[in-house]
């Protein structure tokens, strides 16, 4: 059993918080605590993930036109002509949700999902996912700061 340290709180030796050293409120402020050598490696991590984001965006973009252009070539008001736009229509919805996301957390928006339904009741997104965060925060600004965590 540990014994009580200098602070009489029993905390076993070497588990003590470091002066200094408390959790930052967030990934963003943490590293810019970091060195360049820390940013250097983060960035080498993310570069790739980022172009393979950013080639899924440009295929997705791709698949829609060619969707639609195929629609074009249907019978108007066929069977076949309706499906093709209606996956049009979920593919750019689908990409501009992605959009939103990926703003949001930019944003600090601490729930994503909750943010992008109240965005959407209230006409705050736009066709490309970028959205008014501004006015989003005014009206519902329990969706933006640290996220907290509930314990049991």
């Amino acid at each position: 059993m540990p014994q009580p340290n200098d602070d009489g709180k029993g905390t076993p030796p070497g588990t003590e918080t470091p002066p200094g050293s408390e959790t930052p409120p967030d990934f963003e402020s943490w590293i810019g605590e970091q060195g360049d050598d820390v940013k250097a490696l983060l960035d080498g991590h993310t570069r790739g993930l980022k172009s393979a984001l950013d080639k899924e965006r440009k295929r997705a973009g791709d698949l829609e036109k060619s969707l639609r252009d195929a629609a074009k070539d249907l019978e108007k008001g066929s069977e076949a002509q309706t499906t093709l736009l209606k996956l049009s229509d979920e593919l750019a919805k689908t990409k501009t949700e992605n959009a939103f996301y990926v703003a949001a957390h930019r944003a600090g928006v601490n729930d994503p999902d909750l943010a992008y339904l109240a965005a959407e009741k209230n006409g705050l997104i736009y066709a490309d996912g970028s959205a008014d965060f501004t006015k989003l925060k005014e009206t519902y600004p329990q969706l933006f700061g640290p996220v907290t965590k509930i314990t049991k």
